[in-house]
């Protein structure tokens, strides 16, 4: 009994060693890795904290400033004892009493710069994951390329033996041996292509990976999951909850306190300012005003022209999140379609490659017919490669047009700045 129990459980860990995706690194993996620590992300959350101390210094307009004077006089002439000069120190402070709202818009722009700042990080984040499932699917494409390659190299060399053992009986067709091998060249060169391919794209998605990565490790990341249930999980998500979409909203409500910071600059600036020395004391109450400045009409019309942009782009970027999500639904479901439609062919046309070699041993097809029913074949089965990758890229362009590409990889949403 414990004999029986012992192989059950070796072939049990057998077929879990022969599964492709036993040691395989997958993208949900790779982007856990690489979505915590990456440099970009480093920089976007240390763009919210420039934006948050930018908010701080602008809240500071509404305390009190204090500044320590002295003078040491070197030479004087006066009329009056009065306005003689005497060496002294003392301190002066000024406290700003009313500014037209100018200094809590100034805090208001910097709180929805901060907000901007905040929203570009997940931003950052989608695109940054993008980018990882780009170079993933561009290893996994030229995989699976090269897989058909290798059946069409096995198709090649298989019948360049049968045609050595033909031609030495039959020296007529040895001229058909240097056609054939033609072919037999150009499948390995397409296969030479591919694994360029694969090699430079595996080398630059090491970076983001905790492993070097080999063809092995390469594997079908949406195998568990068609159009419809990616569509179902992710469609609810509304596109005004893009980060993009924030991000640009933010940067709006931004531009709308700017103007208003403009404005109150046009406006007479009420302070209380006091200084005292050890001769002298003095608390007044001073206004500011710019009775002409040209600048200042220029600085409002150009927070204007800000904020008719702002909106204008925001408007923009609804439309064309909203087209690439519905684009890549389409294009998901058409090469789902696609697919299954050429893995279809793909028996059929194996079978008339097979059935040519048979009629050309019996010169009943010619060398150019089995050849072309080879190219036809491997033609096929390229094709439903290319389908298959097509949906992949569909799939993450979908993910990215919802910001979702981190929530399909399980990421926790946290914010990286809550601290502000």
């Amino acid at each position: 009994m414990k004999l029986v129990h012992h192989k059950i459980i070796a072939l049990l860990l057998l077929s879990a060693l022969q599964s492709p995706s036993a040691f395989a690194e997958e993208l949900a993996d790779i982007l856990r890795n690489a979505l915590r620590n990456d440099p970009a992300l480093l920089e976007a959350s240390a763009n919210t904290e420039g934006a948050y101390n930018e908010m701080e210094a602008s809240k500071a307009g509404h305390y009190p400033t204090f500044s320590l004077t002295g003078q040491n006089v070197v030479a004087q002439q006066n009329t009056s004892n009065n306005a003689r000069m005497r060496d002294d120190v003392g301190i002066k402070s000024r406290l700003n009493l009313y500014a037209w709202g100018g200094i809590q818009a100034a805090v208001e722009r910097d709180k929805h710069k901060m907000e901007y700042y905040q929203h570009k990080y997940y931003e950052t984040r989608e695109e940054l994951a993008n980018t990882i499932s780009t170079l993933y699917l561009t290893a996994l494409r030229a995989k699976e390329s090269i897989a058909v390659a290798k059946k069409n190299i096995k198709r090649h060399e298989k019948f360049l033996a049968d045609l050595r053992v033909i031609s030495e009986y039959d020296s007529g067709r040895r001229s058909e041996m240097t056609q054939a091998q033609s072919r037999y060249l150009q499948a390995q060169s397409t296969e030479a292509s591919l694994q360029k391919t694969l090699s430079v794209t595996l080398s630059k998605l090491n970076k983001y990976s905790s492993k070097r990565l080999t063809e092995k490790d390469i594997v079908d990341p949406f195998n568990k999951q068609n159009s419809a249930q990616l569509i179902a999980l992710f469609d609810k998500v509304p596109i005004t909850e893009h980060p993009s979409v924030k991000a640009q909203e933010s940067e709006y409500s931004s531009a709308l306190s700017d103007a208003e910071v403009a404005k109150a600059s046009k406006y007479p600036s009420i302070n209380l300012e006091g200084s005292a020395t050890r001769h002298d004391r003095s608390v007044a109450v001073t206004m500011t005003w710019d009775l002409y400045n040209k600048s200042a009409d220029y600085t409002l019309e150009k927070s204007h022209a800000v904020i008719r942009s702002a909106r204008a782009r925001s408007d923009e970027l609804l439309r064309d999140i909203q087209e690439r999500a519905e684009t890549a639904k389409v294009d998901m479901k058409q090469s789902e379609q696609r697919a299954k439609i050429v893995k279809s062919l793909i028996s059929t046309q194996s079978q008339v490659a097979q059935d040519y070699e048979q009629q050309f041993y019996i010169s009943h097809r010619t060398l150019l017919e089995v050849l072309d029913s080879y190219a036809e074949l491997a033609a096929t089965e390229t094709n439903y490669v290319e389908a298959q990758n097509d949906y992949r890229d569909a799939a993450v362009a979908y993910l990215l047009a919802k910001a979702s590409l981190a929530k399909w990889a399980k990421i926790p949403d946290f914010n990286a700045n809550s601290q502000f």
